[in-house]
Formats: structure tokens, sequence, C-alpha cells
């Protein structure tokens, strides 16, 4: 009876088409299959922001730009802390997967769901009730104060639904799918720009209607990827009287997780400190580093992407006990990196004047000091490359304590550097100082990998 069960439960698997079983073949192959399609779907969420950026600052103004820019970095910090547990507990389950233990699977996607939907709205009632004292924290110039406030607020709403959206992206990535999550980004990413020329471009609405577009499409892309699992995935969504907490898969989750979202908090706190420092430099400043970091985050996609993948791959792997394919994973990531940096920085050398004034229109002091701050980071961007394909090859493994006092590391000088820096040197500064970080992470990361690899080894 176990042996027919056994046979009809891989035949089971083998129909999910989409899946990417990364214990077999050759390592390089699987990293790039798996990392293409998340880079695909990272930029087109990025392109949420910058659609608005870009046609807010045309139709609206540089202070609807600028409240953009005193905005975002507290819904980074909001939306990469929850959503930081579903990087952890997508370690989890692709380590279940490659066991093939699907029960434990369906329990720690349950768990997740639940716990990590009910938090998300408890920091979004959080972040509405103190907005105002989050403003003044900030900083926030008085002419931008009021129309900050209203998008922020807006804004906050999608918090539950970019959560929903992410931890069931993440379970169809720890097996190996990550193309499916692609197009529902692909979706909902061509709806929010038509809304936004639409109502904004062409009907004239204000900031309002920039929050709520990008609301509308959060909430579309979360409830296309539930509707996917409950009809398409029944052999890894929970069923409706299997969706309860587990209190053992519960633990695992924060053990992994709640290291990996504060973590991931780390970046956008410190980018709030920043931020504090760029609100003194006014609007011209303001606008001017929203576009640089506008550029910052496609940028550094490609990299996250790979090292998502390294995750996955080590992650799965390790489930499966082959140990002998690691090492060859986390050198293809490498090497993955190092070919994309040579390839973005090359082409952004040229065309920094031309990407940044797709932004504005007649403000040329915004675009030089934009294409100043892009050329130095052209040169900068093959740190974070390095840090990141390591990081993730600490992830895939479960040591997050490892991942989380490398980012504190790198935030922290990042941070009082940009403080010192910027006086003397103008938005170049943060370019320095962000190098300076990375360089910080890499001198307390690599000693570790380099004992871990050689532990790996002797397995």
């Amino acid at each position: 009876m176990k042996v027919i069960e056994s046979r009809e439960k891989k035949q089971e698997r083998r129909t999910l088409k989409t899946m990417r079983d990364m214990t077999k073949g050759r390592a390089i192959n699987n990293i790039i299959c798996h990392a293409f399609p998340i880079i695909i779907g990272a930029w087109l969420q990025l392109g949420y922001n910058a659609v608005d950026s870009i046609i807010v600052g045309r139709f609206i103004g540089q202070n609807a730009l600028a409240s953009e820019g005193t905005a975002s970095p507290v819904l980074n910090l909001l939306t990469l802390f929850v959503s930081g547990l579903t990087i952890g507990a997508g370690i989890l389950l692709g380590e279940a997967f490659g066991r093939e233990d699907d029960k434990r699977f369906k329990s720690v996607l349950s768990s997740l769901l639940i716990l990590g939907t009910a938090f998300s709205l408890l920091v979004t009632i959080f972040g509405i009730v103190f907005i105002n004292k989050i403003l003044l924290f900030l900083g926030t110039p008085n002419e931008i104060n009021e129309m900050t406030k209203v998008y922020l607020a807006l804004s906050l709403t999608s918090l539950p639904f970019t959560f929903i959206y992410n931890s069931l992206a993440s379970a169809l990535k720890s097996v190996g799918d990550s193309k499916t999550p692609l197009y529902f980004l692909i979706i909902t990413s061509i709806l929010n720009a038509a809304l936004d020329l639409f109502f904004i471009g062409y009907l004239g609405y204000g900031i309002v209607c920039s929050a709520l577009t990008t609301v509308v499409s959060v909430v579309l892309s979360a409830f296309l990827s539930l509707f996917y699992m409950i009809k398409k995935q029944k052999l890894l969504f929970p069923s409706f009287s299997e969706l309860r907490v587990n209190k053992t898969e519960a633990i695992d989750i924060v053990k992994y997780g709640l290291p990996t979202a504060l973590q991931q908090a780390l970046q956008p706190i410190g980018k709030l400190f920043i931020q504090v420092a760029i609100n003194t430099l006014g609007v011209v400043g303001i606008a001017s580093y929203q576009i640089g970091a506008q550029i910052d985050a496609f940028a550094l996609i490609p990299e996250q992407s790979i090292s998502s993948s390294c995750s996955i791959f080590i992650a799965q792997n390790r489930g499966k006990e082959r140990f002998d394919r690691i090492k060859s994973g986390y050198l293809s990531a490498l090497s993955l990196e190092v070919l994309y940096w040579l390839f973005f920085s090359s082409l952004l050398l040229f065309t920094r004047n031309r990407v940044v004034s797709l932004f504005v229109k007649n403000s040329n002091e915004i675009v030089q000091s934009g294409s100043e701050y892009l050329f130095y980071m052209a040169f900068f961007y093959i740190l974070p490359g390095l840090t990141n394909v390591t990081q993730g090859y600490f992830r895939g493994w479960g040591k997050t304590g490892v991942t989380l006092l490398g980012t504190l590391t790198q935030i922290g000088l990042r941070t009082i550097l940009t403080f010192v820096l910027l006086p003397l040197y103008g938005i170049k500064g943060i370019a320095f100082a962000s190098a300076i970080g990375w360089i910080g992470m890499l001198v307390w990361e690599l000693p570790y990998l380099c004992i871990h690899l050689r532990r790996v080894k002797c397995k």
C-alpha cells in the first residue's frame, strides 16, 4: 500500500511541470533558469515605483516626486520586514521539497500565511497611527508634508496583500517554479502603468491616484496567486481543513525568518536615517537621490535574484544530502554576479544622463546631480554582487545569524559615513559611503565562507 502511495505521489509531483529539481543537472543551468524569471519579476515590481515616479515627476511636479521619495524608505522598511519572514520560510520550504516531505511543506506554508498576514495587518495599523511622528522624524519639508502623509497612508493599506503574494511566490520559487509569479507581475505591472497614464497623465489627477493605482495592482497580484495555488497546485497548497498554525513550524519560521526579517529591515532603517541627511539638501537634493535610488534598485535586482536562486539551490541539495553539489552552486552563482556587473555598469556609464532625464523635464540641476551619483555607483555595483551571493550561500544553509551581522556591519558603516561624507562631497558622498559599507560586509563574511566551504568539502 505504501509503495503504491509513494508511486502515486511521485507521479503527481512529475505532473507539476513548473517545478525545478535543483538536485539534478548542472548547477549553473539550474541557477540561471531559476534566477531569470525572478529578475524579470523583481524589475516589474520596481516598475510600479518607477512608472509612478516618472509620471508623477512629469505630470504633477517635483514636489510630488519628492513626496514619493520621502515616503519610499518607510514603505520599503515595513514591506521588507514583514516579507523577510517569507525568505526565511522559503528555505524551510525548499528543504521540505528536497526531502519530498509534502506534509511539512503544507504545514509550513499554512503557518506562514496565517501568522504573516496577521502580523502585516498590525504593522499597517501601526504605520497609519504614527504617521505624523514618522514624518516629523524624517524632517519632511513643510511644503510636501501633507502630500507625503496622504501618499504614505494609502500605500500602507497594500501591505497585507504584498505579504500574501510574497508568501505564495516564495513557496513556488522554493520548488523551482519562478516563472508563475512572473506571469502575475506582468499582468499587474501593465495594469499599473495603464492606470497611471490614464488617470494622472490624461485626466490630470494628483498623487492620491498614484498611490491608489499601486494598491490596486498589489491586491490583484495577491488574488491571482491565491487563485492559482488553490486551483492548480493542490499538492503544495493546504486545504481549508489544513489551514492552521502548527506550533513547531511557527517556531522554525520565526527561527529562520526573524533574523532574515531583521536583516531585510536593516537596509530601509539605514535608508531612513540617510533620508534624514538627504532632506537637508532640499527638494532638488531629495528628487536627485530618489532617481538615483530607483536606478540602484534596478541595478541590484539581478544580483539579489542570483543570490535567492543560490539559496534555493543549496537548500534543496542540503535536503537531499547532495553536499557534493553545493560548492559548484556557489561558484556558479559568483561567476554570474561578475558577468552581470560588467554588462550593466558598462551600459550605465554611457546612458546615465539619458536615464536620469526620463524622470524629470527642464531641470538640468537634478540631471547633473543624479548622473554624478550614478557614475561612481557603476564602479561600486560589483561589491553588493559579492556580498549578495555570499549571503545567499549562508541563507541556504540556514546560517541567518551570519547574514544578519554582515548586513548590520554594512548598513551601520554606510549610514554613519553618509552623515560624514554628504556635507563634504554632496550626493556622491552617499556612493562612497555605500562602497565602504559593502567592503566592511565582505571583511566580516569571507573568513566564515572559507571555513564553511572547507567543512562542506569534507562531508
